[in-house]
């Protein structure tokens, strides 16, 4: 099969930017924001000033357990509630004292971003008066969050990528298939014809030996010539039969090969209906690829 033309690979490649999502959903492009903004977390009746972060294309449940994943190592210990508390904290890009990390993370509407807001406080009503390098650190939690989200997309497409990869490598073998049996089958006709060819002249031979037999029987009335005129008939009657099944044969080798040679075209149709399909997924796997980079 032809690699893809150029025009093709832009048009699969204008589709793409057209609908701005890939055939799973997930956006094309990166468009959101790592910089964190001030917000604030409540604590019960305690209102603890923090940093606000953005995470695309997920709700706050995906927000929260990338969370806890994030601060595996930092946080000695979690107490669940609203908003989730983090109890000995190390984190020295904040401070070099333990403390406590309250945050909060909720779904965005209609498809805007999940927030998650993060406080450092020294106790439940208390936030941290130096907190050093917070907005750095609460920044590379942005950015490490966001990715980790396009990660699942991006393992996700993968899959999608090597279901077409296989489905365009099942059409290349059904079609190297179908070719190979129509060969085959082409030998086998061709090979019938020799046969055909050989009964037909040993027909002829023994029509012409019956005959001969006939004949001399006729005037003799020997038993000697009617043995040998009755093997004769014998024989033409068995190179007969030998030629009706080769005639049978021939015609469902040739209905065989008619078969075949309908199955090649609809393998070869298949062929680029699924590499369509896979050079769309590459191409959204690339612009996947492109948009985790992106996020930094």
């Amino acid at each position: 099969m032809r690699a893809p033309s150029l025009a093709f690979a832009l048009l699969v490649t204008m589709t793409l930017l057209a609908q701005e999502k890939t055939s799973s959903g997930y956006l094309l492009n990166w468009t959101g924001s790592v910089s964190p903004v001030p917000g604030d977390v409540t604590n019960g009746k305690y209102k603890l000033p923090g940093l606000t972060i953005q995470i695309a294309e997920a709700d706050a449940g995906t927000v929260t357990s990338l969370f806890k994943t994030e601060m595996t190592g930092r946080c000695l210990k979690y107490v669940s509630g609203d908003p989730i508390k983090c109890i000995d904290a190390a984190i020295p890009e904040v401070s070099a004292e333990k403390h406590l990390v309250f945050a909060k993370a909720m779904s965005g509407k209609k498809g805007s971003p999940a927030t998650l807001t993060i406080a450092f406080a020294t106790n439940d009503s208390t936030a941290m008066t130096d907190q050093g390098k917070a907005e750095a650190f609460v920044q590379s939690l942005a950015v490490r969050m966001n990715r980790a989200v396009v990660q699942v997309q991006i393992d996700e497409q993968k899959k999608v990528l090597d279901k077409y990869t296989g489905k365009v490598e099942g059409a290349q073998k059904d079609q190297a298939k179908a070719q190979k049996k129509g060969a085959s089958a082409t030998d086998d006709l061709e090979s019938i014809k020799k046969d055909k060819a050989k009964l037909a002249e040993k027909q002829v031979d023994l029509q012409s030996d019956v005959q001969k037999y006939q004949a001399r029987y006729n005037l003799t009335q020997k038993e000697e010539d009617l043995k040998k005129m009755t093997k004769a008939q014998e024989q033409l009657l068995k190179v007969q039969k030998d030629m009706s099944k080769l005639l049978k044969k021939e015609g469902q080798v040739q209905k065989d090969i008619n078969s075949q040679a309908a199955g090649v075209p609809k393998a070869q149709q298949e062929q680029i209906e699924q590499q369509t399909s896979k050079d769309m997924a590459n191409t959204e796997m690339e612009a996947l690829k492109r948009k985790f980079e992106a996020i930094r």
